[in-house]
């Protein structure tokens, strides 16, 4: 991908690094580890704790951040190397039972989840929150309520728990207590569109559709891919005898499901067998729905799979480049010519970043690399003929 020319935070389920003694450069690397996993950038992650691990290699806590970010990338087999490696060093790292708990639970492995969850401490409600989801995947509605109602009376701001319980008391037909537990999840916060879709779609069988569409309004303006959100709208509308208003919302949901499925596909064939390629079609599809940030994500995945594949590591960096993440962009791209001389997707988009800061200098001195490789490619004659004459030139 080059850009045009004009151009799924830390969970809250998971366990941070937990030191009391790092100091200097160490501690330096690690936080700045745990600073890349809480904004979503794991590759960059993972090159501070490599880096910290060469300092530190019989400390847990770049062991287990390590774990963690291939845990993000889905990359279980590395998260769990890891997780064993934090455990041979400190068997009782906070969270590390906890988080080799969720790569069992992310592999559908639920009775090695539970006994995992259990090598924790079950009086956190992050721990019985995560209990409690092993225990309902495993068709043990009643324990795992019980350890829902653990979590929030462990936790009240525990927002999380108050979610997974409000979904499992609308599956058993509670429904007055299924609301109650979505409106205190969705006021604790922060706002995620899984809340607020809950609520709403509570409201409305509860038969308050006006609230509901209070809901729902604002979340399918700001996430125009949510067919879920919009069939719920439409739903809404109709309850409220607003039947053309219905019928826009419910074809437009039908419309957009379409569209989404492709990246649904694609989906789950990366759960079921993660690839780089896979990641990297299901990338371009979010891409296209307009989710770049997923998109990013999706690639990150990608590369971590497959870390040479030059235009995989082109698209990220492109895709960071397009979410004002310049510094990590331009950053990639530099590391990959590098490497890859010949990349030239690599010289071509650092030249378009040249260009969008009107460094027309850097713009050319880019240029001629990528010209030197391709002097045909159409966007190096496109650049070519949009750059002014230089100053002297004929």
């Amino acid at each position: 991908m080059v850009l045009p020319l004009l151009l799924l935070g830390c969970n809250s389920q998971e366990a941070r690094f937990a030191s009391s003694s790092l100091t200097g450069k160490p501690l330096a690397w690690v936080a700045a580890a745990q600073s890349a996993l809480d904004r979503g950038d794991y590759l960059t992650g993972l090159a501070y704790t490599d880096s910290a691990l060469t300092l530190i290699p019989n400390r847990p806590e770049p062991h287990f951040l390590t774990g963690r970010l291939h845990a993000e990338l889905n990359a279980y087999a590395h998260a769990e190397q890891a997780y064993m490696r934090t455990a041979g060093i400190d068997d009782d790292y906070p969270g590390l039972w906890l988080n080799r708990g969720n790569v069992a639970f992310a592999q559908q492995h639920y009775q090695q989840a539970l006994d995992m969850y259990r090598r924790e401490s079950l009086a956190e409600a992050r721990v019985s929150h995560a209990f409690g989801g092993a225990l309902e995947a495993m068709g043990k509605v009643d324990s795992a309520r019980v350890a829902y109602e653990d979590a929030m009376a462990m936790d009240p701001e525990y927002a999380p728990a108050a979610f997974s319980l409000s979904q499992l008391l609308g599956s058993i037909g509670e429904m007055d207590a299924a609301r109650s537990a979505a409106r205190r999840a969705m006021a604790l916060g922060p706002p995620r569109s899984a809340y607020v879709l809950q609520a709403a779609r509570l409201e409305t069988q509860a038969g308050d559709p006006e609230k509901s569409l209070e809901l729902l309004k604002p979340l399918v303006a700001a996430e125009p891919w949510n067919y879920s959100a919009i069939f719920a709208l439409g739903q809404a509308f109709r309850l409220s005898d607003r039947e053309q208003e219905a019928r826009r919302a419910l074809e437009r949901a039908d419309s957009v499901r379409a569209e989404v499925s492709v990246a649904e596909k694609l989906e789950l064939a990366v759960r079921d067998v993660p690839s780089a390629v896979g990641f990297a079609r299901y990338g371009d599809a979010l891409r296209r729905l307009g989710r770049v940030p997923e998109a990013t994500d999706a690639y990150q995945r990608a590369v971590a799979l497959d870390p040479d594949l030059i235009p995989l590591q082109v698209n990220l960096a492109a895709l960071y480049l397009q979410t004002g993440r310049d510094r990590e962009g331009v950053a990639r791209l530099q590391a990959l010519v590098q490497r890859h001389p010949e990349a030239v997707e690599g010289w071509i988009n650092l030249a378009l970043y040249a260009g969008r800061q009107r460094d027309l200098a850097t713009t050319r001195k880019y240029l001629m690399r990528a010209a030197a490789i391709a002097p045909e490619h159409p966007m190096v004659l496109r650049l070519q003929s949009s750059l002014p004459p230089e100053a002297g030139a004929p």
